[in-house]
């Protein structure tokens, strides 16, 4: 994975748009797209208060339906662009791992 800054990553979105705007031969999607940000992992008290911190901003709500898989996400959407936040809580990133391991360990 390639880290990169806040102002390169806004940067290359605003790019993408001028470069679709004034490209009109290029093909733009016709669906949605969702622009993820996963939260650094912490307690899961301070990753959930930092996701309600960030709806709060937005002024969305948390999704309780992720909240019972261990995610803690908010989004807002600009037309057929969406940016949500995720804290991936303790559960989830045992289940996560849990997983991986399942997949990746040769058998005895």
């Amino acid at each position: 994975m390639i880290d990169f800054s806040r102002t390169d990553f806004i940067t290359g979105l605003r790019h993408l748009a001028d470069f679709l705007d004034t490209n009109p031969a290029v093909p733009a999607p016709s669906s949605s797209l969702n622009v993820y940000c996963f939260l650094p992992n912490a307690e899961d008290a301070a990753m959930a208060a930092a996701v309600d911190r960030i709806a709060a901003y937005l002024g969305t709500t948390v999704d309780p339906d992720d909240v019972r898989h261990g995610h803690h996400t908010t989004a807002i959407s600009f037309g057929p662009v969406r940016y949500e936040v995720a804290a991936l809580l303790s559960t989830a990133r045992i289940r996560q791992k849990a997983l991986h391991d399942h997949f990746t360990t040769p058998d005895a």
